[in-house]
Parts: C-alpha cells; sequence; structure tokens
C-alpha cells in the first residue's frame, strides 16, 4: 500500500487495487472490500476485480477502484465469498486527510488540499 504523490493523483479521491497472483499477474473475478476503518464489518462497497482502467490509464487484469471522501477512512481486504474475510491482510487506514501541494514537472498542480488516493496490491495465496 502506497500513498499516490501529489503529482501522480492530481485531485483525485481513490483507492486504486490490484490483486496479482505469485507470478505478478493480475488476478479477475476476486471480491475486494471496502469498509469503515475500526469496523470492517461495515462494508461500505464490494466489487469484483476486473480488467480495468486506473490512474496511469492502462488496461490491466486484476483491478478495482473505491471512491474515498474527505472525512471518510477506510480498510480494504479480499474475500472469497463477498462478505468475510480470505485473510488476515486488511490494509491500515486510508483516508484523505493530506493537505500537500505540489507543482508538478508539467507545470500543472497536484493535490488540491484533501484530495489524496492510494495504490493497494494484494498477492492471491488462497
Amino acid at each position: 500500500m502506497r500513498r499516490l504523490s501529489p503529482c501522480e493523483n492530481r485531485g483525485k479521491h481513490n483507492i486504486y487495487v490490484k490483486v496479482v497472483d505469485a507470478n505478478g499477474n493480475g488476478v479477475n473475478g476476486v471480491w475486494v472490500i471496502q469498509a469503515v476503518a475500526g469496523n470492517p464489518g461495515q462494508i461500505l462497497e464490494k466489487k469484483r476485480t476486473e480488467q480495468k482502467d486506473y490512474w496511469l490509464m492502462n488496461q490491466e487484469n486484476g483491478r478495482v477502484t473505491f471512491d474515498m471522501f474527505k472525512s471518510g477512512q477506510y480498510v480494504v481486504y479480499i474475500s472469497e465469498d463477498g462478505v468475510n474475510p480470505a485473510s488476515t491482510d486488511f490494509t491500515q487506514a486510508l483516508h484523505s486527510a493530506f493537505t500537500d501541494e505540489a507543482n508538478c514537472p508539467d507545470g500543472g498542480g497536484g493535490n488540491t488540499l484533501f484530495h489524496n488516493s492510494f495504490s493497494v496490491i494484494f498477492r492471491k495465496n488462497w
């Protein structure tokens, strides 16, 4: 899990998830759950991984994207049945309470206060 730099993010509020196999290939059809940090049983959204566009604008297998909101704190985990965690691998709390700005190399600005995104990669090992 890593927070995107302001110049990578460009003012978005997203959690970009990729599920890969042992060889690093994207895996489609895996349930990914977005829940409230501190209460992973309070599911906000669930999606199956698919071939999808993400912040780099590439079509890749094993992708899902979740929205974040300014005051929210979230965790993301993998599920075999769409409800229960498949393992004890949860992200740390993800939030957008960062206010850093950046002047990007192309002359554009980065984040615009509280606009932050994360990249999360899970390796499927079950």
